[in-house]
């Protein structure tokens, strides 16, 4: 299950109210984005947005247990924190974005080595072969959405 969260703020200052006290977003602050599972589970980020980039879209995967079960309820939370480590968080982000996007070419690559006969050289592939492999690669993602991302030790 996906949960799509926009976050906004329509003006480059954002202002938090708690216990009586104003929290400015400045140049150097970010409001960073958690999800966590259940009630013990661990807050995970998901992004932020800063004064310079007041939106954000972020894709979030529903939390799931050591063992791969969905949680019954998530919590999404936010924070004020300096925006070196929000960026720093975001690099890994895009990392793990770089490895899906590896494993899916890595997908597609064994599905076309499944048409090589023998010791040839060249590849040999039916015309409609992306057609074919994106139909599987859809029937798979549709029963598991996950199924891409916990493949270990593929590349």
């Amino acid at each position: 299950m996906r949960l799509t969260c926009f976050l906004l703020l329509l003006s480059s200052l954002f202002a938090s109210i708690l216990h009586e006290k104003i929290t400015v977003l400045d140049n150097a602050t970010a409001l960073a984005l958690y999800v966590k599972g259940g009630t013990q589970g661990v807050w995970e980020y998901r992004g932020c947005v800063t004064v310079n980039e007041p939106s954000n879209t972020f894709s979030l995967t529903w939390p799931v247990d050591e063992n791969g079960n969905s949680f019954e309820l998530a919590e999404i939370g936010v924070s004020l924190e300096p925006i070196e480590e929000c960026l720093q968080k975001d690099n890994k982000i895009s990392g793990n974005k770089e490895m899906f996007a590896q494993r899916v070419a890595l997908d597609l690559w064994n599905f076309l080595k499944s048409f090589t006969t023998g010791t040839e050289t060249h590849l040999v592939v039916p015309k409609d072969v992306f057609d074919r492999w994106y139909e599987k690669f859809q029937t798979k993602f549709r029963r598991d959405p996950d199924f891409i991302t916990r493949q270990v030790n593929v590349i």
